[in-house]
């Protein structure tokens, strides 16, 4: 049994998660059920009853590719009080399972809070050992001694240090999660994966067609949340030095998050507004054609746990400039992939980007080096780890 955020119709209450994709390969050698509990808000306001009713209009069961999952819901608290609801998910979860009279075997949990916590406390009460994936912000970042949410923090220890065995998406996470106490041997690593059938090579030309975009134009795509860890405004002051440079060049931002107005106000102060684009959010059947159409992709993040969009990327066989940090080097391990510099380096950022758009690459070895990283070598991964149990 899968405990989630997500539901495989694409349902998140968090942010779009890519660890759905694997469930077509994973049912192919496991039964499954998802159950993703979510949070009403109290009926306090119209803008609150009107959350309410679009969320009721939602299906709470259904089955999607062989997958049936669930979607429990229930009013949750406000302000300190909401410190209750994992605690109310575990008995919304606990009310499914038996009114539903669902069989499992494993709890795994994808993310070690919220999903994580829930999963150790309903495996205490239903007697089933917990697996939790961490991700990345879930460990780089709740778990730091800073981190301003203390009861976050000790709900992501107690919850890694009481499963039965964790999964890691990179070395980088391993070596974390081995830092805080967490025995070596109850820790893998399987990497994030991707649909093929989703990214795939396309004719830059035609995809740029696709989607109105010039065909005379440097592209450079960042996909990202626009948090301060993504780093996205020390892409555009790179980008503003590099079109000191080169004028031919065009940036598109794709992506929403609390900073799109801050970062908006950035370009216009920087005289940028004619060659840096914000998107907004696109779904995903839609990015295979603004991968296709970019010349780079550029991460910058201060942080990664993984950087799933640089397989993305890859996939389609483009270049990569990111930031040497967190997982990412894992990925970039050569340099026909990709360019890295110094997370925060406006100077250094700028240079390989111009570095990058000055190289010939080898699109074959990009995409050939995607193929690692298929939803199927992900599945048979974690089924190993499952046997173990």
């Amino acid at each position: 049994m899968l405990v989630s955020e997500s539901t495989p119709d694409g349902f998140s209450f968090m942010t779009g998660s890519s660890l759905l994709g694997q469930l077509s390969s994973m049912r192919k050698l496991h039964e499954l059920t998802i159950i993703a509990p979510f949070v009403l808000p109290l009926p306090r306001s119209k803008d609150n009853i009107r959350t309410i009713k679009k969320i009721l209009r939602i299906d709470k069961k259904g089955i999607v590719d062989g997958v049936v999952y669930y979607r429990p819901w229930f009013f949750g608290f406000p302000l300190i009080l909401g410190r209750l609801n994992d605690f109310i998910k575990v008995l919304a979860i606990f009310v499914c399972i038996k009114v539903n009279k669902i069989k499992f075997d494993i709890i795994h949990a994808h993310y070690a809070h919220p999903p994580g916590f829930v999963a150790v406390l309903l495996g205490k009460i239903v007697k089933k050992p917990v697996i939790i994936t961490c991700r990345g912000s879930d460990i780089h970042e709740y778990t730091e001694k800073n981190y301003p949410d203390k009861l976050r923090r000790s709900r992501v220890l107690y919850s890694i240090k009481n499963a039965v065995y964790l999964i890691c998406v990179s070395n980088f996470l391993k070596r974390k999660v081995i830092s805080l106490g967490i025995d070596d041997a109850k820790v893998t690593v399987i990497p994030n994966g991707v649909k093929s059938r989703m990214f795939y090579p396309i004719d830059s030309s035609v995809a740029r067609k696709q989607i109105n975009l010039p065909i005379d134009k440097k592209l450079l795509v960042n996909v990202a949340l626009l948090t301060p860890i993504k780093g996205t405004k020390y892409l555009i002051d790179a980008f503003a030095e590099l079109t000191k440079r080169r004028n031919d060049v065009l940036l598109l931002i794709i992506g929403d998050g609390p900073l799109r107005a801050e970062l908006e106000n950035q370009v216009l102060a920087l005289n940028l507004d004619g060659h840096v684009r914000f998107l907004g959010f696109i779904p995903n059947e839609e990015l295979v054609f603004w991968f296709n159409a970019a010349d780079l992709f550029v991460l910058p993040s201060l942080g990664e746990g993984f950087g799933i969009v640089l397989i993305e990327a890859m996939s389609c066989g483009i270049p990569i400039v990111a930031s040497n940090v967190g997982g990412i080097p894992e990925i970039i391990n050569e340099d026909n992939l990709g360019v890295l510099t110094t997370p925060g380096d406006i100077k250094g950022l700028s240079s390989c980007i111009l570095q990058a758009l000055n190289k010939t690459w080898d699109r074959n070895r990009l995409i050939e080096r995607s193929k690692y990283y298929s939803w199927d070598n992900v599945a048979r991964l974690t089924s190993d780890i499952y046997e173990r149990i």
